[in-house]
């Protein structure tokens, strides 16, 4: 598959067939999301650096615009006509590693937006996927067991191998229980596994610092609330989903000189927020909110109905410069009735069904206290 959107990629950057890729995006806005970066102070996960110069280098060649993301949403918002090739770069979470990025994103003119955890940033928490891998990683323990949700589960932690299978699954279980369940969980898996959690971001896991930001936002980097402590909203109560968006806006507000008023879900799927979540960024003012739901940002999408440009969709930018041409070209939704066809004849149409993954055995199922 690679090299078919290579050579499809490829045509479309050509000046024979550049109308094809040109009616595909006039009006149209392709928004890339990252989150981390593979550098010398983050060495555990995240793009490299040469991949993501390797991306920019070959959309400006292919003549694609690296767009504003907040000018770009005005726009569309407003009926100005957005020219095609438009290009956003976006980046949650706040790592320290964007610090790193920031020369290749700027050698290249990349106005890129980044979405501040703004807790994560104030050095007060860090983030919760991050604190289960280093108890996992960090442990002498090779098995653990202890309730997630309804069910007592077996954590087998015996090996590097299985530790890089776990650790997702544990990540995808505590998205399906509430915030409480899951900061004891936490609390709880440290205590088993006999791991003192660190109360700021240790090594790999460090946040930008307010400095930073600031320093940054004065080299052209722009900077959007993303929650103050990552939850998955749709989990919270209201209060709480009220006081992370609302806090980290002001957050924002209070450290940058020029806050994107575009908040980025934490967790954008469309189980993770709903129209009590939209009715909180509208209350605050904000101009839109942007997703993880993968598709192209339009005018006409987002003048459908009042809420959706609180559910402006984003394409997670994988390795590989042809692939991101391949997205950004829109070549992709050509393909999407093949696609949906063969899930259809291969029995993949409807959505997995949540079960205990395969590697967090459950051991007992009875209700959590």
């Amino acid at each position: 598959m690679p090299r078919v959107k290579d050579h499809v990629a490829g045509l479309l950057g050509s000046r024979w067939l550049a109308w094809v890729r040109d009616a595909l995006t006039r009006d149209r806005l392709c928004i890339f999301t990252l989150h981390r970066f593979r550098t010398p102070r983050a060495t555990r996960a995240g793009m490299a650096l040469s991949d993501v110069r390797d991306i920019l280098e070959r959309l400006r060649r292919e003549r694609y615009r690296l767009v504003s993301l907040e000018e770009s949403i005005r726009d569309l918002l407003e009926n100005r006509e957005l020219r095609p090739g438009a290009v956003a770069i976006t980046i949650d979470d706040g790592y320290a590693d964007v610090a790193d990025a920031a020369d290749v994103l700027l050698a290249y003119d990349c106005p890129a937006t980044v979405f501040l955890s703004t807790d994560f940033v104030n050095g007060e928490t860090w983030h919760w996927w991050d604190q289960i891998e280093f108890i996992c990683a960090t442990t002498r323990r090779t098995t653990l067991a202890l309730p997630l949700g309804r069910e007592r589960c077996t954590i087998p932690l015996g090996s590097p191998e299985q530790q890089a299978t776990v650790v997702p699954q544990l990540w995808e279980r505590c998205k399906h229980v509430t915030e409480r369940e899951k900061w004891r969980f936490i609390r709880d898996l440290a205590g088993a596994a006999e791991v003192d959690l660190p109360r700021q971001a240790p090594g790999d896991y460090m946040a930008l610092t307010w400095n930073d930001v600031r320093a940054l936002e004065a080299r052209g980097l722009r900077f959007g609330p993303h929650g103050r402590t990552h939850p998955i909203l749709s989990q919270t109560t209201d209060d709480d989903a009220a006081s992370e968006v609302a806090g980290s806006w002001q957050a924002l507000q209070t450290n940058t000189v020029s806050a994107v008023p575009i908040l980025a879900y934490p967790n954008g799927g469309p189980a993770d927020f709903g129209d009590r979540e939209i009715g909180i960024v509208r209350r605050l003012g904000l101009t839109a909110a942007v997703t993880t739901m993968p598709g192209f940002a339009s005018a006409d999408a987002l003048g459908r109905s009042t809420a959706a440009r609180f559910r402006v969709p984003r394409i997670a930018l994988a390795p590989g410069a042809a692939h991101a041409c391949f997205m950004a070209s829109g070549a992709w939704r050509l393909t999407q009735p093949v696609s949906r066809l063969l899930r259809s004849v291969r029995g993949q149409g409807a959505p997995p069904r949540l079960h205990a993954p395969a590697a967090v055995r459950p051991s007992h199922s009875s209700p959590t206290p």
